[in-house]
């Protein structure tokens, strides 16, 4: 119990401490660099900045939280991060790709797929 109660606030920090600092580096940038053109806007976003700049920098914060958990497991919990997969000492490509072909796979789910796997009459 000690060991969630330790890990939860290292992770929490990695997301949000870590995470934030490429985005406050750009916001700083932003408002730093004499552009009028480049803003940072209270509701959270960009103007004058590539939209891939944008982006990766706020999916730079998603990398910090799997370091967090990676510590949370690693070393607090001194279990290894692929028992969050698999019981087993390795990761069987095998069985995950026969996960992918069947139906309950997890690409099964996303956006792009339920066109093609609903009934016609529904569109």
């Amino acid at each position: 119990m000690v060991a969630y109660l330790i890990a939860v606030p290292v992770i929490l920090f990695a997301w949000q401490l870590v995470g934030g600092v490429p985005i406050l580096l750009l916001i700083i940038w932003v408002t730093l660099d004499g552009n009028p053109a480049t803003a940072f806007h209270q509701d959270g976003t960009f103007s004058g900045v590539s939209l891939n700049l944008s982006f990766t920098t706020l999916m730079l914060a998603s990398w910090a939280f799997v370091a967090g958990i990676f510590l949370a497991v690693r070393f607090i919990h001194q279990r290894r991060f692929l028992s969050l997969v698999t019981p087993s000492r390795s990761l069987d490509w095998r069985r995950l790709f026969q996960d992918l072909r069947s139906g309950s796979g997890w690409w099964r789910f996303l956006p792009c797929w339920r066109p093609f796997s609903t009934p016609a009459a529904t569109f």
